[in-house]
Protein backbone atom coordinates (compact mmCIF):
# COMPACT_ATOMS: atom_id res chain seq x y z
CA UNK A 1 0.00 0.00 0.00
CA UNK A 2 2.91 2.34 0.52
CA UNK A 3 4.15 1.91 -2.56
CA UNK A 4 1.36 2.89 -4.45
CA UNK A 5 0.93 5.77 -1.91
CA UNK A 6 4.31 7.22 -3.02
CA UNK A 7 3.45 6.71 -6.32
CA UNK A 8 0.85 9.06 -6.34
CA UNK A 9 2.48 11.16 -4.79
CA UNK A 10 5.18 11.28 -7.04
CA UNK A 11 2.91 11.66 -9.62
CA UNK A 12 0.92 14.17 -8.08
CA UNK A 13 4.13 16.54 -8.31
CA UNK A 14 5.32 15.77 -11.24
CA UNK A 15 2.22 16.88 -12.44
CA UNK A 16 2.28 19.96 -11.13
CA UNK A 17 6.15 20.33 -11.98
CA UNK A 18 4.63 20.59 -15.42
CA UNK A 19 1.73 23.10 -14.69
CA UNK A 20 4.64 25.81 -13.71
CA UNK A 21 6.15 27.84 -16.56
CA UNK A 22 8.49 30.79 -16.76
CA UNK A 23 6.93 33.69 -18.91
CA UNK A 24 9.15 36.18 -20.84
CA UNK A 25 7.04 39.34 -21.27
CA UNK A 26 7.68 41.33 -23.84
CA UNK A 27 6.67 45.08 -24.04
CA UNK A 28 7.62 47.90 -25.75
CA UNK A 29 6.94 51.71 -25.83
CA UNK A 30 6.36 53.96 -28.73
CA UNK A 31 6.56 57.61 -28.01
CA UNK A 32 3.41 59.89 -29.32
CA UNK A 33 4.52 61.00 -33.02
CA UNK A 34 2.32 63.65 -34.30
CA UNK A 35 3.68 67.05 -36.15
CA UNK A 36 3.03 68.86 -39.83
CA UNK A 37 5.35 70.36 -41.93
CA UNK A 38 3.57 73.56 -43.71
CA UNK A 39 5.35 74.46 -47.26
CA UNK A 40 4.50 77.37 -48.96
CA UNK A 41 3.79 76.61 -52.44
CA UNK A 42 2.10 79.90 -53.48
CA UNK A 43 1.18 79.38 -57.28
CA UNK A 44 -2.16 81.75 -56.92
CA UNK A 45 -0.15 84.62 -58.87
CA UNK A 46 1.06 82.61 -61.49
CA UNK A 47 -1.95 80.92 -62.09
CA UNK A 48 -3.97 84.18 -61.82
CA UNK A 49 -1.65 86.82 -62.72
CA UNK A 50 -4.92 89.55 -61.93
CA UNK A 51 -7.57 88.41 -59.72
CA UNK A 52 -9.69 91.63 -60.97
CA UNK A 53 -10.09 90.13 -64.45
CA UNK A 54 -9.62 86.66 -64.09
CA UNK A 55 -11.01 83.52 -61.46
CA UNK A 56 -8.92 80.72 -60.61
CA UNK A 57 -9.37 77.48 -62.70
CA UNK A 58 -11.76 74.93 -61.64
CA UNK A 59 -8.93 72.91 -59.57
CA UNK A 60 -7.94 75.73 -58.00
CA UNK A 61 -4.59 77.35 -57.88
CA UNK A 62 -1.90 75.84 -54.91
CA UNK A 63 -1.12 77.61 -52.15
CA UNK A 64 0.72 75.27 -49.64
CA UNK A 65 1.97 71.76 -49.06
CA UNK A 66 1.29 70.03 -46.15
CA UNK A 67 3.31 67.22 -44.61
CA UNK A 68 2.01 65.08 -41.41
CA UNK A 69 2.96 62.48 -38.99
CA UNK A 70 0.64 61.26 -36.52
CA UNK A 71 0.82 57.21 -35.18
CA UNK A 72 -2.76 58.29 -32.67
CA UNK A 73 -4.60 54.97 -33.38
CA UNK A 74 -7.85 57.25 -33.13
CA UNK A 75 -6.76 59.45 -36.19
CA UNK A 76 -5.92 63.09 -36.14
CA UNK A 77 -7.68 66.69 -37.02
CA UNK A 78 -6.23 69.41 -39.06
CA UNK A 79 -7.71 73.18 -38.14
CA UNK A 80 -7.37 75.62 -40.45
CA UNK A 81 -7.91 79.04 -39.39
CA UNK A 82 -7.23 82.42 -41.07
CA UNK A 83 -5.91 85.84 -39.94
CA UNK A 84 -8.49 87.80 -41.86
CA UNK A 85 -11.67 85.81 -41.75
CA UNK A 86 -10.94 84.19 -45.21
CA UNK A 87 -10.33 86.94 -47.56
CA UNK A 88 -7.17 88.28 -49.08
CA UNK A 89 -6.46 91.80 -48.00
CA UNK A 90 -5.42 94.69 -49.54
CA UNK A 91 -1.42 95.04 -47.79
CA UNK A 92 0.42 98.04 -47.94
CA UNK A 93 3.21 99.38 -46.12
CA UNK A 94 3.58 96.27 -44.10
CA UNK A 95 -0.35 97.18 -42.46
CA UNK A 96 -4.10 96.31 -43.23
CA UNK A 97 -6.58 98.89 -43.57
CA UNK A 98 -8.26 99.71 -40.56
CA UNK A 99 -11.70 100.01 -41.88
CA UNK A 100 -11.89 97.39 -45.12
CA UNK A 101 -13.71 98.81 -48.06
CA UNK A 102 -14.91 96.46 -50.73
CA UNK A 103 -12.10 97.34 -53.22
CA UNK A 104 -9.59 96.41 -50.07
CA UNK A 105 -10.66 91.98 -50.29
CA UNK A 106 -11.74 89.31 -51.96
CA UNK A 107 -13.00 86.30 -50.07
CA UNK A 108 -11.72 82.48 -50.79
CA UNK A 109 -12.23 79.14 -50.33
CA UNK A 110 -10.03 76.12 -49.88
CA UNK A 111 -9.74 72.30 -50.97
CA UNK A 112 -7.41 69.55 -49.36
CA UNK A 113 -6.17 67.04 -51.75
CA UNK A 114 -4.18 64.07 -50.96
CA UNK A 115 -0.95 64.60 -52.68
CA UNK A 116 1.27 62.09 -54.08
CA UNK A 117 4.20 61.56 -51.29
CA UNK A 118 4.45 59.81 -47.84
CA UNK A 119 1.95 57.20 -46.48
CA UNK A 120 -1.33 58.33 -45.51
CA UNK A 121 -2.69 55.17 -43.53
CA UNK A 122 -5.96 55.87 -43.52
CA UNK A 123 -8.94 56.78 -46.06
CA UNK A 124 -8.91 60.69 -46.76
CA UNK A 125 -11.95 62.30 -45.42
CA UNK A 126 -15.09 62.58 -47.77
CA UNK A 127 -14.67 65.12 -50.54
CA UNK A 128 -17.44 67.29 -48.69
CA UNK A 129 -15.59 67.63 -45.83
CA UNK A 130 -12.36 68.66 -47.33
CA UNK A 131 -13.04 71.08 -50.54
CA UNK A 132 -14.81 73.84 -50.74
CA UNK A 133 -14.61 75.29 -47.23
CA UNK A 134 -13.97 79.11 -46.18
CA UNK A 135 -12.27 80.63 -43.73
CA UNK A 136 -14.81 82.95 -41.96
CA UNK A 137 -14.33 81.01 -38.95
CA UNK A 138 -11.23 78.01 -37.94
CA UNK A 139 -12.25 74.55 -40.03
CA UNK A 140 -11.39 71.24 -38.68
CA UNK A 141 -11.11 68.20 -41.11
CA UNK A 142 -11.23 65.17 -39.17
CA UNK A 143 -8.49 61.82 -40.49
CA UNK A 144 -10.65 58.97 -38.91
CA UNK A 145 -11.38 56.64 -41.46
CA UNK A 146 -10.27 53.21 -41.92
CA UNK A 147 -7.12 53.47 -39.99
CA UNK A 148 -4.82 50.65 -40.91
CA UNK A 149 -1.37 52.02 -39.90
CA UNK A 150 0.52 55.37 -38.75
CA UNK A 151 0.93 58.40 -41.14
CA UNK A 152 4.34 58.94 -42.08
CA UNK A 153 5.12 62.29 -44.07
CA UNK A 154 1.89 61.86 -45.67
CA UNK A 155 1.73 64.94 -48.27
CA UNK A 156 -1.88 67.43 -48.29
CA UNK A 157 -1.63 69.71 -50.79
CA UNK A 158 -4.05 72.66 -50.30
CA UNK A 159 -5.47 74.71 -53.27
CA UNK A 160 -7.38 78.26 -53.57
CA UNK A 161 -10.78 79.44 -55.20
CA UNK A 162 -11.08 83.07 -55.73
CA UNK A 163 -13.92 84.70 -57.87
CA UNK A 164 -12.73 88.11 -60.08
CA UNK A 165 -13.44 91.13 -58.15
CA UNK A 166 -13.18 94.07 -60.27
CA UNK A 167 -13.10 95.91 -58.35
CA UNK A 168 -10.25 95.36 -55.88
CA UNK A 169 -7.82 98.40 -55.42
CA UNK A 170 -4.23 97.89 -57.32
CA UNK A 171 -1.44 96.59 -54.81
CA UNK A 172 -0.57 93.18 -52.52
CA UNK A 173 -3.03 91.73 -51.31
CA UNK A 174 -2.54 88.39 -48.66
CA UNK A 175 -3.95 86.14 -46.00
CA UNK A 176 -1.81 83.93 -42.79
CA UNK A 177 -3.10 80.50 -42.91
CA UNK A 178 -2.48 78.97 -39.77
CA UNK A 179 -2.72 75.00 -39.45
CA UNK A 180 -2.61 72.88 -36.69
CA UNK A 181 -2.36 68.90 -35.92
CA UNK A 182 -3.96 67.54 -32.89
CA UNK A 183 -4.89 63.59 -31.83
CA UNK A 184 -8.20 62.61 -31.53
Amino acid sequence: MMKYVICLLYSVFYLIGCAYAQEATLDGALDSIINIDVVEDNQLQSIVPDIRIQSTPAGGATVARIYCNNNNFNGFSLTFSSNQLGRLVFFKNNEYPTTLKDGHFIHYTLDLLRGDEGSLGLDMPPEIERKNFSLVQPYVVYFNDNIAEATYDAELILNMHTVKKSSLFHGVFQDTITVTIADL
